[in-house]
């Protein structure tokens, strides 16, 4: 099963009606497609993404020892960012959420362990390294998948889950407090130690935020919202407790947050994100900075505590991160899809490049 998760059902939804010939081409595609997520995921990975626009693993080595060689600052996994700490040094989480790409993940934590850091990798459970759905939600995990876990765990980082619960609820039916309880309850019977989740998504997804589902987190206490379709689910936020499932924190750290229309946050990123609905939601945390990395040479800082957000490049980010004072808390949001960047992946992108495009010319 694991060799070759079932993807019969959701073939049979997909391919009804369609000829023969195509019904035979989207097979091979699907079993290809689950055999590379599990086995290969990094041709996987080099063949659905433009690798060209992300930053490379040496950079984030370098960028993460020039931290450490020049700045006072102690790194923390994300479960004790609300601990109490010396006020003499910045404190740091490396917050990792592994939206595609597995296999630089794995990079990344080798790079961190190398440097005696200690990072917090949030692995998606909708994501297609992490298993196989049929068309009714139900999921097939992959274990080459967990074994992945298993050695970033074992390189003393923290394993949580990437939460996407609205996503299994609006598109299977399953309550989100369903989703979350099979998928605690698979990790640490797996032997994966999870303390904490981060959630994936924002409003302009689903028309609530992952993280609205817990008690105390949803914008203005509601429980109810309306999804994308203009449809009202109610009871469906702010009704989970994390102390019912052993769950030491949500990483947002979530003091409040705001409904805010497309155009205003729109402004705020000049231009540079595109909200796909009327609404998206901003989050005020409790801690001080969150710094993401979003592309090449794209960079965020939010500044929670004086409520300011700025864009900036690769060569200004060192500067800021000097002029941050001790005691302070820090978040550096890495997405390692983002950093995924080497001469392997590169080679394999560039190859399913020169593969695309002699098949559209074929084809013309």
């Amino acid at each position: 099963w694991q060799l070759f998760p079932v993807y019969q059902p959701s073939l049979r939804a997909n391919c009804e009606g369609a000829p023969w010939s195509m019904k035979i081409i989207k097979n091979i595609r699907g079993y290809l497609s689950c055999f590379c997520w599990q086995y290969f995921p990094k041709v996987a990975f080099a063949y659905s993404h433009n690798v060209d626009k992300y930053q490379s693993q040496a950079f984030y080595k370098r960028f993460l020892r020039d931290i450490k060689d020049s700045l006072n600052v102690d790194f923390v996994a994300m479960s004790r960012l609300q601990e109490l700490h010396e006020t003499s040094k910045i404190v740091v989480a490396i917050r990792h959420d592994v939206d595609y790409d597995i296999h630089a993940a794995l990079a990344l934590a080798r790079i961190e362990h190398a440097l005696g850091i200690t990072a917090s990798y949030y692995f998606l459970h909708t994501a297609p390294y992490y298993g196989f759905r049929d068309s009714s939600g139900k999921i097939t995990r992959y274990l080459q998948t967990i074994r992945r876990f298993k050695k970033i765990q074992s390189l003393g980082h923290e394993i949580g889950l990437h939460i996407d619960t609205l996503n299994d609820y609006l598109s299977y039916g399953i309550p989100p407090e369903t989703t979350l309880k099979n998928e605690l309850e698979f990790l640490r019977r797996s032997g994966i130690n999870v303390v904490g989740v981060a959630s994936h998504g924002s409003l302009h997804n689903y028309g609530a935020s992952n993280y609205e589902i817990f008690e105390g987190m949803s914008i203005d206490g509601r429980t109810d919202f309306e999804d994308r379709n203009g449809v009202l689910h109610r009871n469906v936020l702010g009704n989970i407790s994390l102390k019912k499932y052993n769950l030491l924190y949500e990483a947002n750290f979530i003091i409040r947050s705001s409904i805010v229309n497309a155009e205003e946050y729109e402004r705020l990123w000049k231009g540079k994100f595109k909200c796909p609905w009327k609404y998206t939601d901003k989050m005020h945390c409790n801690y001080d900075y969150r710094i993401g990395i979003w592309g090449r040479d794209f960079w965020t800082v939010y500044n929670f505590k004086e409520d300011t957000f700025s864009i900036c490049t690769t060569e200004e980010i060192f500067e800021i991160l000097t002029k941050i004072s001790s005691g302070k808390r820090v978040v550096l949001d890495i997405h390692p899809v983002y950093v995924s960047r080497a001469k392997d992946v590169l080679i394999l992108n560039s190859l399913f490049k020169c593969v695309k495009s002699m098949y559209r010319m074929i084809t013309k």
